[in-house]
Formats: structure tokens, C-alpha cells, sequence
């Protein structure tokens, strides 16, 4: 086997200013040499596999092996273990191409779905296999039993992460109502967001509908919630950091901005040492008759052009942060979209010169750097 000095096959001669064909061609004699390669190794790992190495030296699969004493991810590893379990790897294709079309052959394709697959790119011919693969009773229970769902935050806290698995129909109906409910979530003016952003939305809203129905507000179902900040970190960059939830994440100024706005809880500012400096009083949520109240008076989402009934809410239009109240005037009706996305998760805040049944938005000035002295 023909071996490379330096990571570049030899036939290729260095030049400083090469033509796009001939850059072309040195890439397409690259990704064969690459080829040549993997299939290599895969010939390599068929012989290791029935020695078993992966028993001799302790590790839990061969995969898991491949992964460990080649340094790539289990990815490539599933890949190199499937194309050495073929007979024979496709000359002159790439690796990938060859490892699609095991796969396919390993799923039922015969010689004559090999040879239709040839005009397709690999995407489709991984799609192929799949159309090939026999779905029986026990790969149904297996794919039942198999499901998932995930969620876990970061190092910091700061960010959550979800993950999963559902069999064929339980994902299906799962996608479809997310795609449902993500676009029956209305949008601010000029602003656009994927669907995966509102899908997003869309399961906090359901979370915290759900939450709702089952610990309605009346029973006060968060208690007090306690909020520590560290005074030097937060004083110095505007609550950037410096901000943590009791036995929760870390958070920042919109965040803090969103619970002072409907939950009930109190700030407790420490030193850097941990020592408490001063703890506020429990900061009590929006009373019911004043929501009721707001609720009657405004009859649905305020903002201008708005006709969204989706988790109509009120919001201090001076936010409490900066000494709002709970007082009627200072309050408005904004569907769920508007308040925890647009504003509590977009920076946007209202504009207070504008109409009370047509509101509108305003940036948020982000705050100006120190000044440092010359």
C-alpha cells in the first residue's frame, strides 16, 4: 500500500499558485488516498475483531475499542466496524459512499439497488438502506423500550441542553405538535426565528402550562425563591454575573428581570466571602384581583396588532427592578409570546409613550462601557 509523507500523497506536486482545476484534482487525489486508507483499516479491524482484541484488552465493545486506539469519535469508529464487515469495500468511491452502500447491502439491497444507488448522493443512498431494513415486532419493542428524553445544563448552569429518542410513531406525533404550537406563537414585527427557536419556546410554554394548571397560582406553588448575589461581581458589570438561583442555575440581569416580574422572591447580596450583607423582604407576586382587574380593562394582548390569547399575562411596564409597582397604570396585558420571549428573553422593552391598547417596543440600551481613566 502506497504510504503518505507528510499527510500528502506524493504525486502531488507543491506549487504557490495553483489554477482552481488543479486545486480541485489535488483534493479529489486527497480524498482517495484517504480512501485507500480507511479501507485499509477496515481490512485491519475485520482481522482484529475475530482475534477479539477488544476482550483481551478489557474494553466493552469493539467499537468502544476502535474509538479509544484511534483517538476518533464513536462515529467514525460505527462507520470503519461497518465497512469491515462488508466482504468488500467499492473501488474508486469515496469511504463514505462505500460505507453507505455496506450498510444498504446489509439491510437486503441487492446487486441491482448497489448499481441504482450509484446515481443518487449519500444522504439518499443512507435513506435507501433504511427503506430496506425489515421492521420487525422485536426492533418495534426494542425501539419502545429504547426511548428517551433528556435535560441537562451545562458546566455553569448558565445553558440547558436536551436530548432523546422516540420510536416511529411517539416522535412522529411529538414533532408534529411542536411544529403545531411553534407556529401558533405569534412573532414581534421584523423579527425572524427558526422553527427550531420556537420550538424552544414552545416547550417552555407547555412546561410552564402544565405547571400551572397543576399548582395554580392561589396556592403560591414557588414559595419564596431565593436569589443570592455576589455584590463586587454583580456591581461591577450590571448583574452580568455574580447572580444565582437557590439550588438552580446561574442568571443575569433579564433573568432577574423576568422573576421580579411574577415570581415571589427574595435577593440576598453577599460579599465575596459568602457573608450575607443584606437579604430583602419577600417581593410578593402581582395580587389577583389587581390581574383581574388589569385583565378586564385591557382584553387581550396590548401590543400593537397583536390578536394572540395564548397565556395572556401582565407585565410592569417600569419593571421592578427600577421601583415599579404593582399598581394598575403601571401594569399591562401581553400574551405569553410577548412577555417571556420578546421582552424577558429578546432585550425588548416597552415604550411608554406609546398608546396603552397599542403598545410598541423599544431596544433596551445595552449598558456603556467604564470609561477607563488616561
Amino acid at each position: 500500500m502506497e504510504i503518505l509523507e507528510g499527510g500528502r500523497p506524493p504525486e502531488v506536486v507543491s506549487a504557490r499558485h495553483r489554477t482552481p482545476d488543479q486545486l480541485e484534482t489535488e483534493l479529489l487525489t486527497c480524498e482517495a488516498a484517504i480512501g485507500r486508507l480507511r479501507a485499509h483499516q477496515a481490512e485491519l479491524l475485520r482481522e482484529l475483531r475475530e482475534l477479539e482484541i477488544h476482550h483481551v484488552d478489557g474494553a466493552r465493545s469493539m467499537k468502544d475499542w476502535t474509538a479509544a486506539r484511534l483517538d476518533i469519535s464513536h462515529d467514525t469508529a460505527r462507520a470503519l466496524l461497518t465497512a469491515a464487515r462488508a466482504e468488500q469495500l467499492l473501488e474508486n468511491v469515496s469511504f463514505d459512499r462505500a460505507v453507505a452502500t455496506a450498510r444498504l447491502v446489509a439491510a437486503g439491497g441487492d446487486e441491482a439497488a448497489v448499481d441504482w444507488s450509484r446515481r443518487f448522493d449519500i444522504a439518499r443512498v443512507r435513506r435507501m438502506a433504511g427503506q430496506y431494513r425489515r421492521i420487525t415486532r422485536v426492533s418495534e419493542q426494542e425501539a419502545h423500550d429504547s426511548q428517551h428524553f433528556r435535560v441537562y445544563g451545562n458546566f455553569d448552569k448558565s445553558m440547558y441542553h436536551t436530548s432523546g429518542a422516540f420510536e416511529a410513531l411517539g416522535g412522529r406525533t411529538v414533532e408534529l405538535f411542536f411544529q403545531q404550537l411553534a407556529d401558533e406563537l405569534p412573532s414581534v414585527a421584523g423579527e425572524r426565528r427558526t422553527r427550531e427557536q420556537r420550538q424552544a419556546d414552545a416547550l417552555v410554554a407547555l412546561a410552564e402550562d402544565y405547571l400551572g394548571t397543576r399548582r395554580p397560582e392561589s396556592s403560591n406553588p414557588v414559595g419564596v425563591l431565593n436569589v443570592f448575589v455576589d455584590a463586587a461581581t454583580a456591581d461591577s458589570n450590571g448583574g452580568e454575573t455574580g447572580g444565582e438561583i437557590e439550588f438552580g442555575p446561574r442568571i443575569g440581569p433579564m433573568a432577574l428581570e423576568q422573576l421580579l416580574c411574577g415570581a415571589r422572591i427574595r435577593v440576598i447580596v453577599q460579599d465575596q466571602n459568602g457573608k450575607q450583607l443584606v437579604a430583602s423582604h419577600a417581593v410578593r407576586q402581582i395580587p389577583s384581583h389587581v390581574r383581574a382587574l388589569v385583565a378586564k380593562r385591557d382584553g387581550g394582548c396590548t401590543i400593537d396588532g397583536c390578536s394572540s390569547r395564548y397565556r395572556l399575562e401582565p407585565h410592569h411596564i417600569t419593571p421592578r427592578a427600577k421601583g415599579g409597582s404593582h399598581e394598575p397604570d403601571n401594569l399591562t396585558t401581553l400574551c405569553w409570546y410577548h412577555h417571556h420571549v420578546a421582552i424577558h428573553r429578546r432585550g425588548r422593552e416597552l415604550d411608554p409613550d406609546s398608546p396603552p391598547g397599542r403598545r410598541r417596543f423599544r431596544v433596551k440600551r445595552r449598558r456603556a462601557p467604564p470609561i477607563e481613566a488616561a
